[in-house]
């Protein structure tokens, strides 16, 4: 028996999309263009160490300065709000943002294999890095499920 309500689709995407609205609006009520604020003094040193591991696993330089990484927070917190803002009103393109979020976040902030081993950064990382790519698995399968205009005229 399928159960089809507008009105709990609705709330479902206002709970999902308050997880990425919240977080884009705490970002952004501290954020300043002089250094990022707060969250920046978390974020520079994952993102000089994902550089560093990109790097030397896949020998790939990315030609990105520390002087950008206030621009690449701007576009996160634009990205969370937007995309969450957009969900919400059953946008399509909010879930792309939002998939485009998480695909740049995730190995950057929750870099577990990074952790020392057996310990609880390692724990608390690995289990915030497959909240994540299960939130993206949502995303998608929220993407894939919702026809498209483009597919109906083409059908």
């Amino acid at each position: 028996m399928a159960i089809r309500s507008p009105t709990i689709a609705f709330v479902g995407r206002v709970l999902f999309a308050f997880l990425f609205i919240s977080s884009g609006f705490q970002k952004l009520t501290s954020f300043n263009l002089q250094n990022g604020g707060p969250v920046m003094g978390g974020m520079a040193p994952k993102m000089d160490n994902f550089l560093k591991t990109l790097d030397h696993v896949a020998g790939v330089q990315l030609p990105i300065h520390q002087g950008y990484y206030i621009y690449m927070l701007a576009f996160a917190i634009f990205l969370e709000l937007a995309g969450g803002l957009l969900l919400i009103f059953n946008s399509t393109l909010g879930a792309f943002l939002l998939s485009w979020f998480m695909v740049a976040v995730t190995p950057v902030m929750h870099n577990f294999w990074d952790e020392k081993e057996n310990s609880q950064g390692r724990l608390n990382e690995t289990i915030n890095f497959f909240k994540n790519v299960a939130i993206l698995g949502a995303l998608l399968f929220y993407i894939g499920g919702k026809p498209q205009p483009l597919k109906q005229h083409l059908e």
